[in-house]
């Protein structure tokens, strides 16, 4: 179970989200939580702080000392915040300020955590798709299991596991099997495919799996394209978070051929636990 949890801070409502969901899980399950704000090296850069100062005449404001100074200094900002939050929520949390590449100071955090919790924002149905971004990049590599939250945080009564009998989505469900017993939660196992043979004995997999929690699970066989099927279901269900395998690939096969992941990532209007 999650005992010891980081949570990415900066500015924006959905850093809000990640806190909100962070300190409910703090709570439930009697963990510690670290608020890690990163103060990102690459906005000290200097051809990126020339090309931003040159047309606003501000080139004294932004050297490189100056913006660094500034920047800290908001980071403490935000993270006292943090501490103010959690004091009132009845957290039990410390603060950390680190510079570098956001993504692998977070992942470097997750090293001695059980979990960690980030805000996202979810795609448009009008935008790119671009690919990337923090919250991928750290569910590529961080040590610990990672929980997206691209809402606000509610309680998680329904919980959905997606399951395609990967190392990584066993992984994913023993996440899903332990938070959801430790919360009494309803849980639902998908699997995608659209032959049915090998999705029902991966559904065998996970009842023999499940049979010893003692829990409420249903098990449901989806047919078609995995990425369109899950998120189809989530819009459909609305539950409460779902668990998946984080990344089944190597790197150059998910860009040729794409990846369930990174589809579900930008998709999914719930909060995500994806597990390596």
């Amino acid at each position: 179970m999650f005992k010891s949890i980081v949570v990415g801070v900066d500015s924006s409502e959905h850093s809000l989200y990640a806190q909100t969901f962070a300190f409910y899980l703090a709570r439930r399950l009697h963990a510690s939580v670290l608020g890690l704000h990163v103060v990102d090296i690459l906005s000290l850069e200097e051809p990126l702080l020339n090309d931003i100062a040159a047309p606003a005449d501000v080139e004294s404001y932004l050297q490189t000392p100056r913006l660094r100074e500034t920047l800290t200094a908001r980071g403490h900002r935000l993270l006292e915040a943090f501490a103010a939050a959690a004091a009132r929520e009845g957290v039990a949390a410390h603060t950390a300020l680190d510079f570098g590449l956001v993504a692998n100071q977070i992942c470097e955090r997750s090293k001695s955590a059980d979990l960690v919790v980030l805000g996202h924002r979810v795609r448009q149905a009008d935008a790119p798709a671009t690919p990337g971004g923090i919250a991928a990049g750290v569910a590529r590599k961080a040590s610990a299991t990672v929980l997206i939250c691209p809402v606000s945080g509610r309680e998680l009564r329904r919980l959905a596991l997606a399951y395609d009998g990967s190392e990584r989505a066993r992984k994913a469900m023993h996440t899903a099997a332990e938070l959801a017993s430790g919360l009494g939660a309803s849980l639902t196992v998908l699997s995608v495919s659209r032959d049915a043979q090998s999705a029902q004995a991966r559904l065998a997999q996970a009842r023999s799996y499940f049979e010893p929690y003692g829990m409420s699970v249903e098990f449901r066989h989806l047919t078609g394209d995995a990425p369109h099927e899950i998120i189809a279901f989530i819009r459909q269900t609305a539950p409460d978070a779902l668990f998946i395998g984080a990344y089944g690939h190597y790197r150059i096969v998910e860009m040729m051929l794409g990846s369930t992941t990174e589809h579900v990532l930008r998709n999914a209007p719930c909060p995500l636990f994806l597990s390596r």
